[in-house]
């Protein structure tokens, strides 16, 4: 885990230790988020062109475990008419 930086008076930093400190921050917050979108999804909403705001059935959500766009943009296409696709 990172040290703080802050020092005594006339202490000085050493440099080395720091620079080491700093690689193992980053290289933990780079796996940290990995592992965040690993466990992205998306959400797809569809609207109907052909129906009012206020209607019923207007729009619809749908959530997937997609991990890209273009996959979430797959599984919308599979489930509902491309009319009523929007990203």
């Amino acid at each position: 885990m990172s040290r703080a930086i802050s020092t005594e008076q006339g202490e000085q930093i050493d440099l080395a230790t720091w620079a080491r400190d700093l690689q193992e921050e980053r290289e933990r917050v780079a796996e940290v988020n990995e592992q965040r979108a690993a466990r992205r999804g998306f959400l797809v909403f569809a609207t109907d062109p052909e129906r009012a705001p206020d209607e019923p059935g207007y729009r619809d959500v749908y959530a997937t475990e997609a991990r890209t766009p273009g996959e979430a943009a797959q599984v919308g296409r599979a489930g509902f008419p491309e009319s009523l696709m929007r990203f």
